[in-house]
C-alpha cells in the first residue's frame, strides 16, 4: 500500500492566474517587438497549471500544505504525531435569485474532512459526502485513528 497520499484542494486564486496571463501577454508582445527580454515572461505559463493541495506522508507522520505543479510543490512539512481523529462535518450554503416575479433558491451541500490534532484542526478536503467518506476511511486506516462522522 502507498505510504503517501495527495489531496488536491484547488487551483490558485483567480487573481494570480490573471496576473500570470497578463505577464505572458506582455512577454509575447515584447517578443513581437523584437525585445529578447520577453523570453523571461514565457515560463509564467506554468502558473496556470499550479494547484494547491495537501500531501500526507504516513510513514513519517507528517503533512504538507503545498502550492505547485506536478513536480515542484512549495510548502512546509508539519508533524501530525498525536492525531486524535478525523472529523466529517456537513456544510451547506444557499443562494437566492430574484428576477421580477420569479424566485429561485439553490442549496449546495458538501462535506468537510478535518484532521484533529491536540492543538488544532486541519481541513483536508471539502467535497461530496461519498468522496469524503472514501478518503476518510483510507486515511483513518493508515493513521490508525477513528472517524467522527457528524454528517447525517
Amino acid at each position: 500500500m502507498r505510504m503517501k497520499m495527495d489531496i488536491t484542494t484547488g487551483r490558485l486564486p483567480m487573481q494570480f492566474l490573471i496576473i500570470g496571463w497578463v505577464l505572458i501577454g506582455v512577454g509575447i508582445y515584447q517578443l513581437i517587438l523584437g525585445d529578447p527580454i520577453g523570453i523571461i515572461f514565457i515560463p509564467l505559463i506554468l502558473i496556470s497549471f499550479f494547484k494547491s493541495g495537501i500531501s500526507i506522508d504516513f510513514k513519517r507522520n507528517r503533512l504538507k500544505e503545498y502550492v505547485g505543479g506536478r513536480f515542484l510543490r512549495i510548502g512546509k512539512w508539519k508533524s501530525i504525531e498525536g492525531a486524535q481523529s478525523l472529523e466529517i462535518k456537513k456544510s451547506s450554503w444557499s443562494q437566492e435569485y430574484n428576477v421580477s416575479t420569479i424566485s429561485t433558491v439553490t442549496t449546495v451541500s458538501t462535506s468537510s474532512l478535518y484532521l484533529k490534532l491536540p492543538d488544532k484542526k486541519i481541513m483536508l478536503l471539502q467535497a461530496k459526502k461519498k468522496r469524503v467518506l472514501k478518503k476518510a476511511e483510507k486515511i483513518a486506516a493508515l493513521l490508525h485513528i477513528p472517524i467522527e462522522n457528524n454528517n447525517p
